[in-house]
């Protein structure tokens, strides 16, 4: 789990940096590609997160008083603060 968390603190800096970036000093195609580049990070994120997720849901003590078969959607709720709906789509894609 070290690596993840370590990957996740790299996440954040890296994020905090792109977000006080000065962007007036970009030309059109800078930020064309660096959009483009974002939709990547941000698809190679959301596979973390699908990832940790996963293992959260499989762990029967991950989250205490969820109902069996109820980990992930619990913790997403509660925790997150997602909608039920939205909590259960993202189990289910991370199980998919």
């Amino acid at each position: 789990m070290a690596d993840a968390v370590a990957g996740l603190a790299l996440i954040a800096q890296g994020a905090a940096l792109v977000q006080a970036a000065p962007t007036s000093v970009l030309t059109a195609g800078e930020v064309r590609d660096a959009v483009a580049a974002a939709v990547g990070v941000r698809a190679q994120v959301d596979a973390g997160y699908l990832h940790l997720l996963a293992a959260l849901d499989d762990r029967l003590d991950a989250v205490p008083g969820a109902a069996t078969g109820k980990n992930g959607v619990t913790f997403l709720i509660h925790v997150g603060n997602l909608a039920p709906a939205r909590a259960g789509k993202d189990v289910r894609a991370a199980h998919a």
